[in-house]
């Protein structure tokens, strides 16, 4: 027999359980484009390949784009022509035009580097780069070199590691003595 004081102080258990190692959700992305075309080269060709933030993904051709590019150009070319135009309509209709292109180039994801690129070399680029978004690894990969895509077309879904969850696995009975921290 073993005697002792009595003491207040908090009671322990310790739960012993198994759990999985799960991405948080809120740190995927799903790679897809707004635009048709063809994949001509990949630059991450495997499954749980790591990339950063801006690392280039895969190149694509599309006649849609293409032809967007030379509509931006067509139309500033109009513009230098009628800017000192006394017609204001003329001058008008021409930045709307520039305008309009531009616009949609930005809607297809092109940021404003490829289109100063674009406005430097004055003639449109037949592959486009896509970046990737984020950091992360790659954890589905369907993208393939000479594949035709479309926007609805999900090719990449990249996760951030920084940050998992873990899905533990507990009894009922247990869930009182679970707390965070």
């Amino acid at each position: 027999v073993k005697t002792d004081l009595v003491q207040e102080r908090a009671l322990e258990t310790v739960i012993r359980t198994v759990g999985t190692v799960d991405y948080d959700e809120r740190r995927i992305r799903q790679i897809n484009l707004r635009i048709s075309g063809w994949i001509t080269h990949l630059f991450v060709d495997y499954t749980g390949k790591p990339v950063k933030k801006g690392d280039p993904l895969f190149t694509i051709y599309s006649p849609d784009l293409i032809s967007t590019q030379e509509e931006y150009l067509l139309a500033r070319k109009t513009l230098d022509r009628v800017k000192a135009s006394p017609v204001v309509h003329v001058r008008t209709g021409a930045e709307a035009q520039v305008e309009s292109a531009r616009n949609r180039l930005l809607l297809w994801n092109l940021t404003e580097e490829p289109i100063a690129e674009l406005e430097r070399r004055e003639r449109p680029q037949v592959e486009t780069t896509i970046f990737s978004p984020i950091e992360g690894v790659v954890t589905k990969k369907t993208a393939l070199q000479g594949m035709y895509v479309t926007p609805e077309m999900n090719l990449y879904e990249i996760a951030d590691l920084s940050v998992v969850w873990i899905q533990g696995d507990i009894y009922e009975y247990e869930v009182t003595w679970v707390k965070i921290g």
